[in-house]
């Protein structure tokens, strides 16, 4: 283990050596001239641990410090010792006495950091410490465009110093199977950016799907190749939409903000979200409009000429959670946001104005002339675990004991290939950088699972007719469920079977139209007259009360503004259906004769959906349905963030907020049915995944039969 203090000594003297702090001779006096002499920083024995003949804790040390900012006393200046939790701020003469503790398992040093500053260590003696003297200097406040963002490395490559993870082994491969990786890489992403289907890859096929085979950047390269443009891109809308801001903000030069998606290579594609972008944010502006890097995130690259050789072309400035960093190649600077769900909210709230040329939005619906797009950050903020529980305590849990810090001591063998440095953190305060979610981990989908519920199931046959009640709730989230991109639903699917076999449905609540059809159909229009039908697929006809759902839900959706008619969900209740037996043409034969209804869809057959097999088309079967609908300029529902000109609905389940269905069945011929209820999470619609050919399975959170909860 001594390993890791040589190491951390080396570092601490070149950072001492490359700093206007670090001569010998200059020794000016504080403002109280009866103070003992002040103790520079070279004047030190660097082994200075505890004592362990002591035979127990030794008592606290008394330290009077002076910290000067450009040979100026510095007020409110933040003095902490290294692996010392504690903290103290110097007085308007930058004084400040300090109960230094001994008992801190590694070398005696103690730091200095202001918000203009890098934190600047040395190192004391603790049998005469006099008084310690440090000098810190601001930094250029100058965001560089000449900067380039550096490599955060790949899992198992730690020998490479120039890369994160050279150091950071443990929060580097966290961060390696993280969405945030993906976020400018991910073939979804990219194809609602460019309008493209990038699994199709042939000509005739494109053509075959209504597409265009056409040469468009390719992602990654400004190499073009041929490609399928399928529908509307984000470029043609005349904007850029700031989604580089978010997906890929580690695009090097100017411009940042304005920046097209199409211009990521290398590491801004590869990498998406990646250390040196995120650390390299200097403060969060919660009063911007504008997601990401170009507003709310005000990023600053380094500009200034390093003091000390290899450096690289610029002196290192990295902003960080922890006020005792002193690495010299960190040229860290303490910055709070970084525990705290502003810092998350740079990109996870978005409130979007129409992007669409020559759409007008309603402004008697929206006044602010803005669609809530992305609001998981005002979700958890109004929640009741706002006060308890940060983005980040969830979403970067903490490691195990296992990880002593954030440059992994605990790998200070003679294995080991990168760097160890720093001090040993209290158990559980080193976070992982997964950023887990439901598209990451085994530990991402358990936080969903663990989210939703079923928390009510009940059932009573009266009359030949079984009458099923479900509950479905947000049990332990912090935010909506779904959250974040609104193109997610949850769709709850209940069966009542007998001996096995499913009853037919006769009334109750059905699943909504974003559940997924291939094609829907109003009263008065040809029943009989399907393009595209299969046999084995069947017509589910249902019926619309007049009323609608007076849900609760988030902003307009629940504070009073809109009515149950303006929240966009009419109460649709099942009828019956058909399957398709033969198809001449366009023309379809079925099982059974269609009963009169409003509305009937063409969707797939089959009973409840099974943990990962391919997502099926539910709309109008029983059960219920839970997201933030999008609507574009033609009425499409649930269309990419970028054509929306209206969110109609948004009956996403709110933490405490149950939602409570009734579903009924004929049960004449029946003694003993029994009642199952699924709940699948769904990270697009059927539609939208299915045109573009995406994979998409059923993602099973919650199973619950009627007797067994």
């Amino acid at each position: 283990m001594r390993l890791y203090l040589c190491l951390l000594i080396l570092f601490l003297c070149v950072a001492c050596g490359g700093s206007s702090s670090s001569s010998p001779t200059d020794t000016a006096p504080p403002p109280d001239t009866t103070a003992p002499d002040i103790q520079e920083p070279e004047t030190t024995d660097p082994d200075t641990g505890p004592d362990d003949d002591a035979g127990g804790p030794q008592a606290l040390i008394p330290m009077e410090v002076l910290v000067l900012m450009d040979g100026e006393p510095c007020p409110d200046c933040l003095v902490v010792q290294g692996g010392n939790p504690a903290r103290w701020t110097t007085n308007a003469e930058g004084n400040v006495t300090v109960d230094f503790d001994p008992n801190v398992f590694g070398d005696a040093i103690l730091m200095a950091s202001h918000r203009e500053t890098r934190i600047t260590p040395v190192m004391v003696d603790i049998a005469e410490p006099g008084v310690v003297l440090i000098r810190v200097d601001p930094f250029d406040t100058t965001d560089n465009p000449d900067y380039v963002f550096k490599d955060p490395g790949e899992p198992k490559l730690s020998f490479v110093i120039e890369k994160c993870g050279h150091c950071h082994v443990s929060i580097q491969e966290k961060w390696y199977i993280s969405a945030h990786k993906t976020a400018a890489s991910n073939p979804a992403v990219r194809d609602v950016y460019a309008g493209t289907a990038s699994s199709i890859v042939e000509e005739a096929r494109c053509l075959e799907r209504g597409g265009q085979w056409k040469e468009l950047p390719t992602p990654g390269s400004k190499t073009p190749s041929m490609q399928c443009e399928l529908a509307t891109s984000v470029a043609s809308t005349g904007t850029f939409g700031h989604c580089a801001n978010c997906h890929a903000p580690g695009i090097d030069g100017p411009d940042v903000g304005n920046r097209d998606l199409q211009d990521t290579e290398g590491w801004s594609h590869d990498y998406g979200v990646h250390c040196d972008v995120c650390h390299r944010v200097e403060s969060v502006d919660m009063d911007s409009l504008i997601p990401g890097v170009g507003g709310r995130l005000k990023i600053m690259r380094p500009s200034e000429t390093p003091k000390i050789p290899d450096l690289g072309a610029f002196a290192p400035l990295t902003f960080g959670p922890s006020p005792d960093v002193g690495n010299v190649y960190m040229g860290s600077a303490y910055r709070e946001h970084y525990i705290q769900s502003e810092f998350c909210a740079g990109c996870h709230e978005q409130q979007q104005e129409v992007l669409l040329p020559g759409v007008e939005i309603d402004a008697s619906r929206w006044p602010s002339g803005r669609l809530p797009i992305h609001s998981t950050y005002s979700e958890w903020k109004d929640s009741p675990m706002a006060g308890a529980l940060t983005c980040q305590g969830c979403h970067m849990p903490s490691f195990g004991p296992e990880v002593l810090n954030g440059a992994d001591l605990q790998n200070a063998e003679p294995e080991q290939t990168g760097i160890v440095a720093g001090w040993i953190r209290p158990a559980g305060s080193t976070h992982s950088h997964e950023a887990i979610g439901p598209r990451t981990s085994a530990e991402g989908r358990a936080m969903l699972n663990g989210s939703v519920a079923i928390s009510n199931l009940t059932s009573s046959t009266a009359d030949g007719v079984l009458t099923a009640t479900v509950e479905v709730s947000n049990a332990a989230g912090s935010h909506g469920v779904p959250t974040g991109e609104p193109m997610r639903s949850l769709v709850m699917r209940l069966e009542a079977t007998c001996d096995g076999q499913p009853l037919a449905a006769v009334g109750g609540h059905v699943v909504p139209d974003f559940g997924g059809a291939y094609a829907q159909k109003e009263n008065g229009q040809d029943w009989t007259l399907w393009p595209g039908a299969e046999v084995g697929q069947v017509i589910r006809v249902i019926q619309r009360t007049g009323e609608y759902h007076d849900y609760t839900g988030y902003g307009s959706f629940g504070d009073g503004t809109f009515d149950a008619t303006q929240k966009g969900m009419p109460v649709e209740e099942a009828v019956g259906m058909a399957t398709i037996t033969q198809v001449d043409g366009d023309t379809v034969t079925l099982d059974a004769a269609l009963p009169a209804g409003d509305r009937a869809y063409r969707v797939d057959a089959g009973g409840l959906p099974v943990d990962g097999e391919a997502v099926r088309n539910h709309a109008g079967a029983p059960g219920f349905a839970f997201a933030r609908v999008l609507a574009g300029p033609l009425g499409d529902r649930m269309v990419p963030h970028f054509m929306a000109v209206d969110v109609v609905s948004d009956n996403r389940l709110m933490p405490g907020t149950p939602f409570t269905s009734q579903h009924r069945f004929d049960a004449s011929a029946c003694n003993n049915p029994v009642v199952t209820a699924v709940v699948p999470y769904r990270s697009y619609p059927p539609a939208l995944a299915a045109e573009r050919g995406w994979t998409q399975t059923e993602a099973v959170l919650k199973t619950a039969t009627d007797g067994d909860r």
